[in-house]
């Protein structure tokens, strides 16, 4: 795989975590909503969210409940910074500046890559998710062209 690989925007189709056993979970949600974008400068940023998620009742963006804003942030999540394509282990690495997810900030986080035809299949190495260790499984579709 080489960074011109990669370059553009990418549709969320499914997150899957899937335990040693063969066992997955769904962490958003069935259909969560994402995309997740690598540019030519070499950066990369990913949004990914449950699908219907509830809004505030307050109009005002930094408002909500402590309930409301717990909920928002437990079916988000977001990060970005610069990448890197390591070619011969199909691997890119994500170097983490900004992140919905405070102990990431300053991580290099490891995921392994494979393409098929217009899907990227991203995955990680075995991590806790929701108290488990499973590996992340995400598939995403390309929807457009540099």
């Amino acid at each position: 795989m080489k960074v011109e690989d990669l370059i553009g925007t990418w549709r969320l189709r499914s997150w899957k975590n899937v335990a040693s056993d063969g066992s997955a979970v769904d962490p958003l949600g069935e259909k969560p909503v994402g995309y997740i974008f690598y540019n030519h400068d070499g950066y990369m940023s990913v949004e990914i969210m449950a699908a219907h998620r509830a809004p505030y009742r307050d109009p005002d963006a930094f408002g909500g409940t402590p309930e409301e804003r717990s909920e928002a942030i437990s079916t988000y999540l977001s990060y970005s910074g610069p990448f890197e394509v390591l070619p011969h282990q199909d691997t890119v690495i994500h170097h983490i500046e900004v992140c919905s997810y405070p102990n990431w900030i300053g991580n290099a986080e490891v995921r392994f890559a494979k393409l098929d035809g217009e899907l990227l299949i991203l995955s990680t190495k075995p991590m806790t998710f929701q108290g488990v260790e499973r590996r992340a499984e995400l598939v995403w579709e390309r929807v457009g062209h540099d």
